[in-house]
């Protein structure tokens, strides 16, 4: 019987597997003893990282390597992993070390407490300063505009019951953003804040690109913010044109106001024009998540599993 399963999304995180598997074993270990799983999930992963994870699996037999045919994202990679779990409990934490392995028992304590969701929260941040503000400004649109219940600092590791990341799976979907599918799961949560540190090895793969369309994904999942924005701007932008021509008309009935300039035509047109595409890819945004939902593909494929199924009891 498990009762604990453990989800690890790896991306490029070759530096930190063998301590990570050794500081998991052990906080795994004193939670339920012998009654635990890994599951490593290698995301296209292009380093050395599946290697490793290989032969983790081939010698500790509380471990799973799964490893997806490409880079599908974090978000699949963490759905890929439930799938395969089994405990009565399901727990996901970063590959990185930054969330230290250690957080899982007071999150698991939670748990045995009364709450079917642990979250670990980022009270503080070992990261750049430029990461640490583009961070403070994505969660607080976040829990202004999209999901008021939004720990402060955002989470990614957390425990909860076999129930939600049953519920968490049947809402997967291309482009999911998991944090919020959890928070808008309801139940009883509790949150625990920690110190996220600094990247104790290798180089982050989060780049600016992919930080821009998590925070896309974000809003266009759980917020109708952005349509409305574009609603409001398009009607201020129709009165302001209807109030002027009606001046430019008055004027030039009761005084013969000469209507010239082509400079100012311009920019007008250029201004509209702006505004119409921003509304356009606005509505874009929205319209490819539904086609691309609609299409149905598999959200990740799996390519290779360390052991293979047919070797276990």
């Amino acid at each position: 019987m498990v009762s604990l399963s453990v989800v690890v999304p790896v991306y490029h995180n070759q530096e930190t597997l063998p301590e990570l598997h050794s500081r998991l074993t052990a906080t795994c270990s004193a939670i339920v003893p012998d009654a635990y799983e890994l599951i490593f999930v290698s995301d296209g992963s292009g380093d050395l990282s599946w290697d490793i994870l290989s032969q983790i699996a081939s010698t500790d037999p509380q471990v799973r390597a799964i490893s997806l045919s490409r880079n599908f994202g974090s978000q699949a990679a963490v759905l890929a992993g439930l799938s395969q779990a089994i405990g009565d409990r399901v727990a996901v934490i970063a590959a990185d070390l930054q969330e230290p392995p250690e957080l899982l028992s007071g999150l698991y304590r939670a748990c045995d407490n009364g709450a079917e969701i642990a979250l670990a929260s980022r009270s503080t941040r070992g990261d750049p300063w430029t990461t640490k503000l583009s961070a403070r400004i994505f969660y607080a649109l976040l829990r202004r505009f999209a999901l008021p219940d939004m720990p402060m600092g955002g989470f990614d590791c957390f425990v909860a019951s076999r129930r939600v990341g049953q519920l968490l799976l049947e809402h997967a979907r291309p482009n999911v953003y998991l944090p919020g599918e959890l928070l808008w799961l309801g139940f009883t949560r509790t949150v625990i804040p920690y110190d996220r540190l600094a990247r104790p090895a290798g180089t982050s793969m989060w780049t600016f690109w992919k930080k821009v369309r998590f925070l896309i994904d974000s809003f266009v999942a759980f917020s109708y913010t952005p349509i409305r924005i574009t609603s409001i701007l398009g009607l201020f932008f129709a009165v302001v044109g209807f109030l002027y021509a009606i001046v430019i008309l008055a004027l030039r009935v009761t005084s013969g106001f000469p209507v010239e300039g082509w400079a100012s035509l311009a920019v007008i047109v250029l201004i509209l024009s702006g505004v119409q595409l921003i509304v356009l890819g606005t509505l874009g945004e929205y319209v490819w998540r539904t086609l691309d939902t609609g299409r149905n593909r598999p959200t990740y494929l799996v390519d290779k599993v360390a052991p293979p199924p047919d070797s276990r009891d």
